[in-house]
C-alpha cells in the first residue's frame, strides 16, 4: 500500500512540473479582467430581466 502511495505522489509531482501549463502573471491579469467584465455584464442583464419581469407580473396581477 505504501509503495502505491509513493508512486502516485511521484507521478503527481512529475505531471505538475512537466505537463501542466502554468499561466504567467500577465495572462492571469487578462483572464481576471475578462471574468470581471463578463460577470458585470451578466449581472446587469439579470438585473434588467428581473426588473422587466417584476413590472410585467405586477401589471398582470394588478399590484
Amino acid at each position: 500500500m505504501n509503495e502505491k502511495v509513493t508512486t502516485f505522489l511521484k507521478d503527481v509531482k512529475y505531471e505538475m512540473l512537466s505537463k501542466v501549463h502554468w499561466s504567467t502573471i500577465p495572462e492571469l491579469k487578462v483572464s481576471t479582467y475578462a471574468v470581471g467584465i463578463v460577470s458585470l455584464i451578466l449581472a446587469v442583464y439579470i438585473y434588467g430581466a428581473d426588473q422587466i419581469f417584476d413590472r410585467l407580473f405586477r401589471a398582470i396581477l394588478g399590484q
